[in-house]
């Protein structure tokens, strides 16, 4: 049997919809969630959040003028000893973050499941093999390119990019053997150049006050953390809305407000 887990960045592990509460509560060892460090910030535009902005992987983020985040690592509860367990928890993955997805598939052109692998894991050659040949059957599958001078996230073999995470605030390598995650296309409109400042991310949450702001607030409450996160913060906190009078928004103020304070 492998240590199979979910490597989470944004609104999967908080969305309430049905679908993705049924897929932690059917799939998810919730309650043994641990915060790990990942190369994550918030670099797409989402078309469902009015062009807001939500979180993608970036290998920029190893860079000394970025930095790198906190993401969630989530055991399965369903045992992965055989390629076919790992495709079956693929897909269920890929239904929670495209609820419109057919129930094959594993990639879009906008995004798509990733496996990390532990160099020092137990995952077989066979296993992987036959993961590889899996995402190129794909349909459709996402076509990274240099647009933000960033390195494609995962590589044409459905393998991501990444670091082996360590667990935040020490360098225990988190345990398990693979990994799966949704890296999505970084992408912003035609007047934006790059990769966001954290005073843009915030701006589009101010202009479009109706609801959307609670991505940031609830990746915060989660532990999902970026380098970016102080100059939001700044900037929302500036801007003279009732942020906390939101309930949704009260436990991540507390948070950055207590970082704001202690960094001052």
């Amino acid at each position: 049997m492998l240590r199979a887990g979910i490597l989470i960045i944004g609104s999967l592990y908080w969305d309430d919809t049905p679908i993705r509460n049924a897929w932690r509560r059917e799939r998810l060892a919730a309650d043994r969630a641990a915060r790990v460090v990942a190369p994550i910030r918030y670099g797409r535009q989402s078309d469902k959040r009015e062009q807001t902005f939500s979180m993608v992987f970036s290998t920029r983020c190893y860079a000394p003028d970025c930095g790198l985040g906190t993401g969630l690592v989530v055991p399965c509860v369903n045992d992965v000893a055989t390629a076919d367990d790992l495709v079956e928890e693929a897909m269920a993955l890929w239904r929670a973050e495209a609820e419109d997805a057919a129930a094959d598939a594993t990639a879009a052109d906008w995004g798509a499941v990733a496996l990390l692998v532990n160099p020092r894991g137990a995952a077989p050659a066979s296993l992987l093999g036959t993961w590889r040949r899996w995402y190129r059957s794909q349909p459709q599958r996402p076509q990274w390119d240099r647009t933000f001078d960033d390195p494609a996230p995962m590589n044409p073999d459905g393998f991501l990019y990444c670091h082996w995470p360590v667990l935040a605030g020490s360098d225990e390598p988190a345990d398990f053997d693979i990994l799966l995650a949704t890296p999505t296309l970084p992408r912003v409109l035609p007047d934006d150049r790059g990769y966001p400042a954290g005073e843009r991310i915030a701006r589009a949450w101010i202009e479009h006050d109706d609801g959307h702001e609670a991505y940031f607030f609830r990746n915060v409450a989660s532990g999902i953390r970026t380098f970016q996160d102080a100059e939001i913060w700044e900037t929302l906190r500036g801007c003279g809305r009732p942020w906390a009078e939101r309930e949704e928004c009260r436990e991540a103020i507390r948070i950055l407000d207590a970082e704001r304070g202690t960094a001052g």
